[in-house]
């Protein structure tokens, strides 16, 4: 009697969590250097699930690397520049096509392909990036 009992609360653990898909690149949290986000996503093609993956790990952090754009560079001046603000503001779009994928999983269950991926930035990465489009760009003639 208590080996079926057993048998029966194993199965039923068993169909519990086979129902639940987690994260596989989940444990990534950003730091003081780094941006991190991590994102599960899923369709019935493999590549478009990956897709799907970054772009919600992207919009996961894109507000984080946006507020710490605007505070390390905005102006603090009465009088505005223009071109210094439009570079700004390039610089907050594109930044966001430097990440680096540091997890990368893929399964398939029930005729779903699932993604699961962890990206990050390096607030180093960014800096670099958004001074040399701040720079003014000198011509030498």
């Amino acid at each position: 009697m208590k080996q079926i009992l057993f048998s029966i609360l194993v199965m039923i653990f068993i169909i519990t969590n086979s129902c639940q898909v987690k994260n596989l690149c989940e444990n990534y949290q950003s730091d003081n250097k780094t941006f991190r986000s991590s994102a599960l996503a899923n369709s019935s093609k493999s590549n478009l699930a990956e897709e799907r993956a970054i772009l919600i790990a992207k919009q996961k952090i894109a507000e984080s690397v946006d507020n710490y754009i605007k505070e390390k560079y905005e102006l603090q001046t009465f009088i505005a520049d223009t071109i210094y603000e439009k570079r700004i503001l390039t610089a907050r779009k594109t930044v966001m096509n430097n990440i680096n994928i540091i997890c990368s999983y893929r399964t398939f269950r029930k005729k779903m392909h699932y993604a699961h991926v962890a990206i990050e930035l390096s607030k180093n990465d960014i800096d670099e990036y958004v001074n040399r489009i701040i720079k003014p760009k000198i011509d030498t003639e």
